[in-house]
């Protein structure tokens, strides 16, 4: 068993292994060994399932072996996130990320990324504007990152929420 993100190189994968055979009359240095993998079991998020790698020696006289080896793919790794800095914005400001540039997403990774997606959500606590009618003070926004496969990880970010702007007359 062995992460989504790991090499699939039996030669830089130290989990993974080769066969060990002997031959009555090849030397082992002569022997030919080949693999094929068959992906069709990784339906799994982020590729994960089961990887059927068929191992094929032969010798100098053209004699085979198979034998066949299961490698199960998961990911159980949760993605990574760091939140913006703290902020302070105006009460007049938006506060949905794509319509106010002051307010910035989190940076998020994951160890499998390139078979899925990430799914960046918010929610805001906003129990604590309470100055000025309930339009200043803070907001803690926690940004959750989930992954294809359920890994989850969250972090907070602060929101201060100013009013500098005088009333209009």
């Amino acid at each position: 068993t062995i992460e989504c993100s790991d090499d699939l190189d039996p030669e830089l994968n130290d989990n993974l292994g080769i066969p060990t055979f002997t031959d009555n009359c090849s030397n082992n240095s002569n022997v030919i060994v080949e693999m094929t993998d068959n992906k069709d079991g990784l339906t799994g998020c982020n590729n994960t399932g089961t990887l059927i790698r068929t191992w094929t020696i032969t010798d100098e006289c053209d004699n085979t072996s198979t034998c066949v080896q299961t490698i199960t793919i998961v990911d159980k790794t949760d993605p990574t996130i760091i939140c913006p800095d703290e902020v302070t914005i105006e009460c007049s400001e938006d506060l949905e990320p794509k319509n106010n540039p002051n307010l910035e997403e989190p940076t998020v990774d994951d160890n499998c990324v390139a078979f899925g997606e990430l799914d960046v959500t918010y929610e805001d606590d906003k129990s604590n504007l309470t100055d000025c009618g309930g339009n200043t003070g803070f907001i803690l926004r926690t940004w959750t990152v989930k992954d294809d496969c359920g890994n989850a990880a969250s972090c907070v970010q602060k929101i201060n929420v100013i009013d500098t702007t005088a009333p209009e007359v």
